[in-house]
């Protein structure tokens, strides 16, 4: 699934926006049920989607994975972003992302 979304999204068969905004739709109507995640950033991640997209219809290669929707856990920096460590006492806002994301 991965690869197929990533190869659509790159041939221009499926907009970035659409798989973000399908995967966000999705991660909302589960939080009040699973609470699994501290932050969802949908105005962040829906900005970078059109930037892919954006990409895409100039007919740049955006990446091999480039609009595939993912979910980093807070123990992971993201600069700007709380990382919490899922504490209620431990946040900070780091500077920089770590190198994985």
């Amino acid at each position: 699934m991965v690869t197929d979304t990533a190869a659509a999204i790159r041939q221009g068969e499926m907009s970035a926006v659409q798989a973000v905004s399908a995967a966000l739709d999705r991660s909302e109507s589960s939080q009040d049920t699973l609470n699994a995640y501290t932050l969802i950033d949908r105005e962040s991640a829906l900005a970078r989607a059109e930037t892919i997209d954006e990409m895409v219809s100039q007919g740049h290669d955006p990446g091999p994975l480039a609009g595939v929707p993912i979910a980093v856990k807070d123990l992971i920096d993201q600069a700007g972003l709380p990382t919490t460590c899922g504490s209620g006492f431990y946040k900070r806002i780091p500077e920089r992302s770590a190198t994985v994301v």
